[in-house]
């Protein structure tokens, strides 16, 4: 599927046979294209979105990572070139399937933890 903007600049996405997005490719500046691609575990829930950086390769930007019951417990954000999260979010629930509490680090440290009731 391709849409044009007022710029006439085309970004093209493709999807899954769930109708989810696999690949999105948005003009950057002349003959420069941003390809994303996004990529789906065996239940069709987000678990990696990798950006093709031109003359490098594909870079990891984000991961989702998930327990038993579909809930999000990590979530990694990746800055450029490296293979470490620089950002991540970190879940927990009570039995109930209710948020327990959720925790944002930057590397090892912690930026913000809150606990809920």
């Amino acid at each position: 599927m391709s849409a044009t903007d007022f710029n006439g600049n085309t970004v093209t996405t493709a999807y899954n046979k769930l109708n989810k997005e696999t690949e999105v490719v948005t003009p950057m500046e002349e003959n420069v294209t941003a390809k994303v691609n996004y990529f789906y575990d065996n239940l069709g829930r987000e678990h990696a979105i990798y950006m093709e950086e031109p003359g490098s390769g594909y870079q990891k930007m984000k991961q989702t990572d998930y327990d038993l019951f579909s809930r999000p417990i990590k979530i990694s954000l990746f800055a450029e070139s490296e293979t470490t999260p620089s950002g991540v979010m970190e879940y927990t629930y009570y039995a109930d399937s209710s948020p327990k509490s959720e925790t944002a680090k930057e590397g090892s440290k912690v930026l913000s933890k809150k606990d809920y009731a």
